[in-house]
């Protein structure tokens, strides 16, 4: 029989603690329950389509109560027990800081994130449900850069459950009432080269 050897664990980290270390470094990452996670950067068609957003956002938001904001934007969620950065993000109102902390948001009524083939599976599968536990955040938009392809899923104000629609056609509009505004998929899209 041989013996048996432990694997320490993974060192886990407090908010305060990433927050540190992140203000220092030279490069991005998020914090995700306990652990620091390194972010990649994005391709062509990645940066493409989230300014595209953005300037759609803005253009649609501009003189209104809410704002739009960049990939910059540290935003803490379900109730900071992670802080991601979100490719775009909207607050309406004064932004609010999470704790004593000026630079992380803590209010994000929709947050963007645009989808690659080495991040789609944790944003859908670790992101939107910590996103869903945020009780500021009505819209989430997950947005394809390999296809005309975005899903939107919202809470819906009354009983708080969540629904998902998808739109692929260029010539859809997505409806954003909780920011009075809505995004078109030729928007999203524009100037994006396929093939």
């Amino acid at each position: 029989m041989g013996l048996a050897i432990r694997m320490p664990l993974p060192r886990r980290f407090t908010l305060d603690e990433y927050l540190v270390i992140e203000r220092k470094a030279a490069t991005k990452s998020e914090f995700h329950q306990g652990r620091i996670l390194a972010m990649a950067g994005g391709l062509p068609d990645h940066n493409l389509i989230t300014l595209n957003i953005g300037g759609a956002l803005w253009e649609g938001l501009k003189g209104g109560p809410c704002r739009v904001y960049s990939s910059d934007q540290r935003t803490a969620v379900a109730g900071g027990e992670s802080t991601y950065y979100p490719d775009i993000s909207v607050i309406c109102g004064e932004p609010k800081q999470f704790g004593r902390h000026r630079d992380v948001a803590a209010n994000p009524r929709l947050v963007v994130e645009v989808l690659s083939k080495s991040t789609a599976r944790y944003d859908r599968l670790v992101k939107v449900p910590a996103y869903q536990r945020t009780p500021t955040l009505s819209d989430i938009l997950l947005v394809s850069q390999e296809r005309d392809h975005v899903e939107h899923i919202s809470r819906n104000e009354q009983t708080g459950e969540w629904k998902s629609k998808v739109y692929s056609n260029l010539a859809d509009v997505i409806e954003l009432p909780s920011i009075e505004c809505s995004l078109a998929l030729s928007d999203i899209y524009l100037n994006v080269r396929r093939g």
